[in-house]
Formats: C-alpha cells, sequence, structure tokens
C-alpha cells in the first residue's frame, strides 16, 4: 500500500477506521444487491415477455384453426349441399377476423409482425370473396342454373388451395418469428440468471475478504501500537532505570493513538523529570550538612518541577511544638515571611495538624503573591502537603503556581515527600548522631583534665607529705 496512503489512513479517527471497515464489504453487497434487484427486474420483465409471446402463439394457432374451420364448412357445404355445414365456416371467419384484428393491438410494439398479419388477413379476405363465396353462392344454384359437374370444374381448379397456402405460409413465419423471440427472451432469462448468480457469488466472495483483510488490517493498526504503548507504560511503571531509553511508538500519528501516545509521552517525561527530581534530592542529602541546607536545595528542585511560583518548606520540631521554615523559593524578600507556625495555626498548622492535602483554587485576595521582574502577582492554585512517615508529622510544603496542578504532578509530589521524610529523619538522626558523639567526646575530654588534675593534685599531695616526714 501507498505510504502516503497508509499514513493518512492511520491518521483517520478510530470511529472512521471501524466505519470504513464496516462501510466497503456492505459497498459491495450493496452493489451485489442492486444488480440482483435490477436483474430481477428484467427477469421479471422478460417472463412477461415470455407470457406475451406464448399469448400470441396461441392466438396465432386459434386463427389458423379458425381459417381451417372456415375451409371444412365450405367444403362440408359444397358437398352435402346442407345450411348446417355453413355453421362452422360463418363462426371461424367470425372468430378468426376478430382474432386477427385483437392480435394486431397485442403485437404493435413489432410492426413487422403487425404487417403479417395485416397480409394474413387480406389474404384471408381474397379467398372469402374470390373463391369460398363463389363456391357456396354457386352451391346454392345447382339444380337450377348450375350442375354438380359445374361445381366439381370450378373447384378442380384449387384456387382455394392457393389461398390457403399462402396464409399457411404468412402465419408460419409469423409463428417462427414469435418462436425465435421466444426462444431468445428464455436465453436472456437464463444467461441473465447465470450471470446474477456469478456476479452475486463473486460480490460475496469479494466482500467476505475484503471485510477479512480490512478487520485484520484495521486490528493492527490499532492493536499494535497499542500492545507497543502498553509494554512502554508498563515499563515505566515498573520503574525502568533507562526512561530516556524507553521508546514510544504512534507519536506521529494523529488518531487517538497519537493522542495515547503523546499521553504516554508525557508520563514518560513526568517519569523522568522524577527521576531527576529524585537524584538531585539525593544529591542534595549527600552534599547538606544540615536540615536547613537539605530545605532549602530541596524546595529549589521541587517548586520548577511543580511549575509553581512560590514555595516553602516547614519542618516540625517536636520540642517547641511549632513548624518552622527551612527553605523558600520566589521571595522578594524571605525577612517578611511568618517564619514559624504552631499546629493547627492558619493552613500551614492546619494541615499539619488534620496530615491532609489542603489545595485552593478561590485564592484570598490578601494571600501571598507571586513576585516576578515586572511585578508580583495572585498565584491561580496554591497546594499545601503535609510530610508524614509513621502517621508522624515531619513537616509540610506549601507550593503556589500561576496554572492549574497536574494531577501527575501531585501524585509525584506525594511520592517525592515520601522520599523528602526518610531523607530527614536520617537527617535529623544524623544530627543526633553528631549532637551525642560531640557530647561523649566533651565529656571524654572533660574526664580526661579531670583525671589530669587528680593526678596533679595527688603528686601535690605526695610531695608535702615527704617534707613532713623529713
Amino acid at each position: 500500500m501507498n505510504s502516503e496512503l497508509l499514513k493518512t489512513f492511520t491518521d483517520f479517527s478510530t470511529q472512521r477506521k471501524i466505519l470504513i471497515g464496516v462501510m466497503l464489504p456492505l459497498i459491495f453487497l450493496l452493489i451485489s444487491t442492486f444488480v440482483t434487484l435490477y436483474n430481477t427486474s428484467q427477469m421479471k420483465e422478460t417472463d412477461d415477455w415470455v407470457d406475451h409471446t406464448h399469448q400470441v402463439l396461441n392466438s396465432a394457432a386459434d386463427i389458423l384453426k379458425g381459417a381451417v374451420d372456415m375451409e371444412t364448412g365450405m367444403r362440408g357445404f359444397l358437398l352435402a349441399g346442407t345450411e348446417d355445414f355453413l355453421e362452422p365456416y360463418e363462426q371461424g371467419s367470425s372468430v378468426t377476423f376478430a382474432s386477427l384484428n385483437e392480435l394486431r393491438g397485442t403485437v404493435d410494439d413489432n410492426p413487422p409482425q403487425v404487417k403479417l398479419l395485416r397480409d394474413a388477413e387480406d389474404i384471408l379476405r381474397e379467398w372469402q370473396s374470390n373463391v369460398a363465396e363463389p363456391y357456396i353462392e354457386m352451391r346454392g344454384d345447382v339444380g337450377i342454373d348450375r350442375s354438380m359437374t359445374d361445381l366439381g370444374n370450378l373447384v378442380s381448379q384449387a384456387e382455394g388451395k392457393k389461398y390457403f397456402d399462402q396464409f399457411r405460409a404468412i402465419i408460419a413465419n409469423f409463428t417462427s418469428i414469435e418462436q425465435n423471440l421466444l426462444d431468445t427472451r428464455i436465453d436472456d432469462n437464463n444467461n441473465r440468471i447465470s450471470a446474477t448468480n456469478i456476479i452475486v457469488a463473486s460480490v460475496t466472495i469479494t466482500a467476505i475478504i475484503l471485510g477479512i483483510f480490512l478487520a485484520i488490517f484495521i486490528s493492527r493498526i490499532i492493536t499494535s501500537p497499542l500492545l507497543s504503548l502498553n509494554k512502554a507504560m508498563k515499563i515505566l511503571s515498573e520503574g525502568y532505570t533507562d526512561i530516556d531509553d524507553i521508546d514510544i511508538p504512534g507519536l506521529e500519528r494523529k488518531d487517538e493513538i497519537g493522542e495515547m501516545a503523546q499521553a504516554v509521552s508525557i508520563f514518560k517525561g513526568n517519569a523522568l523529570l522524577m527521576e531527576i527530581t529524585y537524584e538531585a534530592i539525593l544529591t542534595s542529602l549527600e552534599k547538606a550538612n544540615t536540615i536547613e541546607e537539605f530545605c532549602q536545595d530541596t524546595i529549589q528542585i521541587i517548586t520548577p518541577m511543580m511549575k509553581g511560583g512560590y514555595a516553602a518548606l516547614y519542618t516540625y520540631n517536636e520540642e517547641e511544638k511549632v513548624l518552622r521554615m527551612m527553605g523558600s523559593y520566589g521571595y522578594n524578600n524571605p525577612k517578611d515571611l511568618t517564619k514559624k507556625f504552631k499546629l493547627g495555626q492558619e493552613l500551614v498548622g492546619q494541615c499539619a495538624i488534620e496530615q491532609k492535602t489542603i489545595l485552593l483554587k478561590d485564592i484570598p485576595k490578601d494571600y501571598v503573591k507571586i513576585a516576578t521582574s515586572l511585578g508580583s502577582s495572585q498565584p491561580k492554585m496554591v497546594v499545601l502537603k503535609p510530610i508524614i512517615h509513621a502517621d508522624k508529622i515531619l513537616g509540610v510544603i506549601e507550593i503556589a503556581s500561576f496554572e492549574e496542578f497536574e494531577e501527575f504532578s501531585l501524585e509525584t509530589l506525594d511520592e517525592l515527600l515520601a522520599i523528602i521524610a526518610l531523607n530527614l529523619l536520617n537527617i535529623r538522626r544524623a544530627a543526633k548522631t553528631s549532637e551525642l558523639l560531640k557530647e561523649t567526646k566533651q565529656q571524654a575530654e572533660e574526664l580526661r583534665v579531670t583525671k589530669e588534675e587528680l593526678k596533679t593534685s595527688s603528686e601535690e599531695l605526695l610531695e608535702k607529705i615527704h617534707q613532713l616526714e623529713k
């Protein structure tokens, strides 16, 4: 398939792809249905013409029979001279000419056949006026002006046979033409039936093959990238270390799969950012000598990740029972900030005592403003999250932004806060250990000095004892 055409088809929405996959076979089936209906209509019309031809052939046979009845009646009357023999002649005459007139109306769509019927009628009328009527009249005169010998001599001239031979020839020609038409129409019907069967079978098979092909083709276009995206998502969710090496298929597509690929790409970017942030926090932990240094470095790392413009990190002091600011971001004059809060005091203290996230969208006018080089402005959203470990409050982080926080960013922040909580505990333990070590060293030094003083005092006392003994 042409690559440009394939790309265009790939960019179609999933709904359009499915519609194409369904509609194309249906179009073929509709074509098959149309052909079937058309040919059925044609066959019905041909059947009507076949019935028409049968009717014409039957009428032609009736006309020939009527003419024969006329001739038979005339011959019977000539031989017997009885009026009863004229009845077939008279009935045949009435029926035959009426049938000829009716049959002309039936075949008026075929001028040559109409002309043959007119010729047949003319010959029959000539036979009637030139042969039949004179013979009948002469038979009536036998015994008066004519004798049977005179009538026999006239009949022996076979004038009537000439007329009837022509009449039969015309009717035979007429019947032959109609029979040919009948055979042609029957053949046409049979051919049309065969053609219809072939077309219906061919189109149906083509529709089935096309439907199967489209089903496989479209399913591959849809499912293959979905499986690849699913694999990439699993790798990302399982914490693959080399996130940057994970390939996201389908980014160039413009359909729903392309949108999903873009979402996975954003997820990958966020995961990569989280990985970088995590590594930066670990580096900060290694470099930091105090909680203040760690908190300041951490807030400097997390705030840009959250697209924040202002942030503060508070740690909880169990001895003082207060939350004290240990790091800040985005303040013009950090000295103006409130450095500590009691539990339950304002939003920071409330977040700590409830140990729940506070998300503000309707920011009070007197709330903190984000400062830029052009001035200061009110944030669009503020989030406060507690830093907790083993159900104990360790601190609170507060971030304000001009943009609404993405759900993924908030979830990422939760994961990072768990890491920050562990790091805070480690730094506190290290600080306590360092303090205890310092106290131990100091006590050891004090003990050493005391020992030195005791030793000096003992030596001086012994010296004085020796002098007294002398």
